[in-house]
Formats: structure tokens, C-alpha cells, sequence
């Protein structure tokens, strides 16, 4: 028989409920105008965190004793699903741990040969994933540095992320004009 896959909004939703600690230390220094650095620590965990599974999840959850999920597949007279209804659901939860650093510099180029004219900004930005756990029906996936998605974790509602993300960007400015590299 056919299965027919219908993806539907759900008012029955509950919101995401999320408690976030962050930490957060700037440093300037006197002695070098112009330079900055912040690093800040994050540590978010969210309950009821809102997924949408796949049609043939909604059958295996129901069977496996998640109850809520049975109502979105629809039986024929003799028993056998005729319709999956693919909607939203709050299956997760996910906790993240991490820092961000930032490190900036701006300074005149003329510091540097007397005769050149305009400014240079340095700028370096990172993410550190120290966790990234995704809790779906009871099975925890680890997604801090997974570099891909689903392929690696094989749970498709699982967050990842590589352990280390940086940025680093410079900028000459000579007012009207600025290039960044």
C-alpha cells in the first residue's frame, strides 16, 4: 500500500524553554591605544527544543512508546497507515558549551613609515565548542567538532558544529575609501 506524507503546522507545540549562563572578560591596555580583547564563556540548554521528523521516525516512536507521536499517523479501516502527518514537535533537548574570543587592533599607518597616510584594523574572531549535545529519545549525540552533518552523526536532529571556527579580517581605511581583506 501507498503511505502518503503530509507535513502540517502543530498547535499542540510547547515552547522551547532555554536557561543561558554567559561570562564575559574585556581587556584593553593603556600602554597599546587602540587594541582590544574579549572573551566570553557560554553555557545555553534548551528543554522542549522543537524538531521535525522524518515520516518513517513517527511510526518507530510510536511503536517504541512515544505516545504523543502516535497521533500523527492515520489508519485505514484494516489497520494499516495510510497518512503520516510530518509536523513540528518538542522531541529535544540540546545544551551548548563554548567560549568566543575576539582580539582587535586599529592603528594610524603613519606609526609605521612617517609618510603613508589612512589606518589598518587587524581583527581576529573564534568559536570554541567545548559541547554540543543534542538528547533525542533518550540517545545523546556529541556534536561539538563534527564537521558535517547527519552523514557523521546519523541523527538527523543533531546539532554539530567543528570544535574551532575562526575569522581574521584586515582593513585599510582612508576616509572616503576602505578596502577589507
Amino acid at each position: 500500500s501507498t503511505v502518503v506524507s503530509r507535513i502540517v503546522g502543530n498547535p499542540n507545540l510547547k515552547p522551547e524553554e532555554a536557561d543561558t549562563t554567559g561570562i564575559g572578560l574585556v581587556l584593553t591596555l593603556p600602554f597599546l591605544p587602540g587594541f582590544a580583547a574579549s572573551i566570553d564563556y557560554y553555557d545555553i540548554e534548551i528543554k522542549n527544543a522543537i524538531a521535525t521528523l522524518e515520516d518513517q521516525d513517527y511510526v518507530d516512536r510510536c511503536f517504541a512508546g512515544e505516545t504523543q507521536l502516535c497521533s500523527a499517523i492515520i489508519r485505514d479501516a484494516d489497520g494499516f497507515i495510510q497518512t503520516v502527518y510530518v509536523q513540528p514537535a518538542n522531541v529535544l533537548a540540546q545544551r551548548a558549551r563554548g567560549f568566543d574570543i575576539e582580539l582587535s587592533y586599529t592603528f594610524p599607518l603613519s606609526n609605521l613609515v612617517a609618510s603613508w597616510t589612512g589606518d589598518l584594523s587587524l581583527r581576529g574572531m573564534a568559536t570554541y565548542v567545548d559541547s554540543l549535545k543534542t538528547i533525542d529519545a533518550g540517545m545523546v549525540v556529541e556534536g561539538a567538532g563534527v564537521n558535517a552533518d547527519d552523514m557523521v552523526t546519523g541523527a538527523g536532529n543533531a546539532m554539530s558544529s567543528p570544535r574551532l571556527r575562526y575569522l581574521l579580517s584586515a582593513t585599510y581605511n582612508r576616509d572616503p575609501f576602505s578596502v577589507s581583506m
